[in-house]
This record gives structure tokens, sequence and C-alpha cells, in this order.
């Protein structure tokens, strides 16, 4: 009896391993049909079936009807047993080695020498590609932007959608970019004869607010490109996290600006800042202002030992040479205080070097400011009053005025 049951078990394996064989063909037939449908060509495709089914393509190439390609080295595909027999146009996890990504028109990539994997269920249609359950790793040879080296985005849900030859539409639900949560992202891409254009909204996780972000990606000039953006009601924490910034300020804040980027990073620009209301991070300015201006607070209300500082009304224009971002003017207001200041901040160490002009809001005090320098890392400065000759004159000043 035992015996009948093994040769049983045995040809059924036969008999699915020799349908597994005969379907190789089916599935390279199908899977090239399917990938040539998307524009994907390649020079060489094989199979594995153990520890599991995995597809190996060489020479990876994608090119749309615009200016858009991407070339890699190599392309892993993993699916299941039963979905390589059912012929299913589904696929668990892709892995991708030395791709480069073209999008402006140049001879040279935008992006090169990238690394990934995105692990998930991915069901390709004719017109969309529908996602679950995505996980995508990312590492980029160069960092992008300003510091960002590395790219992780959990996805619940999502969808990519292309309506037409130059527009498409994504859509992702529950998604977390570097460990930050969004509640949904929607993006609307279109391509233009000179640029790339999107608009995207954000809902986040942690606050009912939501976000608007324009966004103008021109053509390229031989290796420079210019980035023209627009956001509203921004929350400035979770994109300092996911950019790698510093993380100097929270609260939401309406910002434009034109960035050149080479080789796609942020070589300089200008950006305009407007916050109605946030915080300074590890910074207690309202001690200072205690200490050194003739000022009195209740001090049963007073907290000393809080490193963040509350503010009302902050303008600020900045500008960006390569790792160095300057901060060209800044205002703001605090209880009974007005702030203004400059400085600069090297991204590449993440420190700082600013100078804050604390001042009294009372009309006898308008015209004397006290100069604080704070420099070294940004999330801990130091700081020190800067007891210059203007300070001395204003002394001199306010004396005279108090002994008339």
């Amino acid at each position: 009896m035992l015996k009948k049951i093994a040769i049983s078990f045995c040809a059924v394996i036969v008999a699915i391993f020799a349908l597994a064989y005969w379907q190789i063909d089916r599935v390279n037939a199908v899977l090239t049909n399917v990938l040539n449908e998307k524009h994907i060509t390649f020079s060489q495709l094989d199979f594995t079936f153990f520890p599991q089914v995995e597809i190996r393509l060489s020479d990876v190439k994608w090119q749309d009807q615009q200016v858009r390609s991407v070339f890699a080295s190599k392309v892993y595909l993993q699916s299941d047993f039963w979905s390589l027999l059912a012929l299913e146009k589904r696929v668990k996890t892709v892995r991708f080695e030395q791709m480069d990504v073209w999008y402006s028109g140049q001879h040279e990539p935008d992006l090169v020498g990238i690394t990934g994997e995105i692990a998930g269920d991915f069901l390709i249609e004719p017109n969309q590609i529908q996602l679950a359950n995505i996980l995508l790793k990312m590492t980029f040879a160069k960092p992008i932007l300003f510091n960002t080296q590395q790219l992780e985005i959990a996805l619940q849900k999502g969808s990519i959608k292309q309506h037409s030859a130059s527009d498409w539409q994504v859509i992702f639900d529950d998604v977390k970019i570097n460990g930050e949560h969004l509640v949904l992202f929607t993006l609307k891409a279109t391509q233009q004869p000179t640029m790339l254009s999107t608009v995207s909204e954000l809902h986040y996780a942690h606050s009912q607010s939501q976000s608007q972000f324009d966004l103008q990606l021109f053509n390229k000039v031989n290796s420079t490109q210019q980035v023209r953006f627009v956001g509203k009601n921004i929350a400035l924490a979770p994109w300092q996290k996911m950019l790698n910034l510093p993380y100097l300020l929270t609260g939401e804040t309406d910002i434009s600006g034109d960035l050149v980027l080479t080789d796609t990073k942020t070589e300089k620009g200008k950006v305009a800042i407007r916050m109605a209301e946030g915080h300074f991070n590890g910074l207690n300015l309202l001690d200072l202002v205690t200490k050194y201006l003739p000022i009195h607070y209740d001090e049963a209300r007073f907290n000393r030992n809080d490193l963040n500082t509350s503010f009302q009304h902050l303008q600020s224009s900045l500008s960006w040479e390569a790792t160095k971002l300057n901060l060209d003017t800044l205002t703001f207001h605090i209880d009974k205080v007005r702030v203004s200041g400059q400085g600069a901040v090297n991204l590449k160490t993440m420190t700082c070097d600013v100078t804050l002009n604390l001042g009294l809001t009372s009309p006898q005090y308008q015209h004397f400011s006290l100069p604080i320098r704070f420099f070294d890392s940004c999330s801990s400065p130091q700081y020190k009053v800067e007891f210059n000759q203007n300070l001395r004159h204003q002394l001199k000043d306010l004396i005279k005025e108090k002994l008339r």
C-alpha cells in the first residue's frame, strides 16, 4: 500500500515538473510579449526553480514614446510556482542592479547606478499596474536632491495608471516614505515639450492638514536642470526626515523656489518660506532673552528646561550653494520679542553658523537688539553673545536714554 502511494506521489511530482518545463517556452513567449507591449526589451532570459521560481533578465531597457527610458544590467523577477503554471501576470519580488534612468532627453543618464528591490503583489494590466503590500528599497550611487542616498517606501495598496502617452496618475494609500507615514499620496504627471509637470496631494497620518505640491522639472541643458516648485501647507518635520535635512523647524509652511540641479544634486537655488506659527527645535530663545534683555516672565509658567521655542509670523529667504544652505534673511516673533537673522548651514557636516538679533517689541527698547551667534551642530548648537562695536554703541545709547 505504501509503495503504491509513494509511486503515485513520485508520478505526480514528475508530472508537475514535466508540465513546468513544458511551460517554460510558453512563459518565455508570454513574458516577452507582455514586456514588449510595455516597450521593455532584454538580451537574455533564464529560469531557476529552486529554492524559488526566479526569472533573470539581462540588459533590460524600457523606452516610452517621449524622452524617458530606463536601463538595468540585471533584473530578477520572483513569482510562485502555481502562478508560473497558470501564466498569471503576477510578480512577488523584483530586484534590479546598476539601473540608469533618463528623463530629460540628454545622452547621459539623469540617475546612475541604482540598486534595489521591490517586494509585494504586482498585477500588470494594459494601462495600469496595481500594487499591494509593497516594500521598495533603493540605494543611489550618488546622493540626489540634498543628502538623500537611500529611499525606502512601504505601501499598503496603490496603482499607477497611464491615461495617455503623456499623462500618468499615481495613487498610494497608507504609505511610508523613509519611515514617515502618509495616509494618502496622489500625483498627476504630464510630460510637456519643455518640462515634466506634476501636481501632488498629501494627507499626513499625524495631522488633519492636507498639503499640495506643484513641481515643474524642466528639460536638461547639458548636465544642469532647472526645478520650480510651489507648496501649500507643507509639514516640515516629515520632509526633513525623508530628505535627510537638519531637524530645525516643526510646523506647516508655504514654500516656493527655483533650484538648479547638476547630476540630480542641488547645485544652487533660491527658496522662500512663510509660516504662521511653529517651533524651533533644540533651542530655548526665551531663556536667552530673560538672561540678557530687560524682560520678565512668570517663573511658574516659564520652563527653562524646554529645548524648543514657539514662534509666530516667520518669513525667510534661503539660497543654495552646492552643500551650503545660506539663510539670507529671517524674521519672526516670539512672546514680546522680535527676531531677525542670517547665517548658513553646512549640509555635508550638518553644522550651523547663524546670528540672530533679538529685540523687544516694547517702544522704549525698539532701537536695541542683542546679537547672539549659534554655531556647531545644528541639532544642539552652542551660542555666544556677539559683544561687537555695534552692541557697545547700543548699550551706551540705552544708558544715556535711561539717565535723562
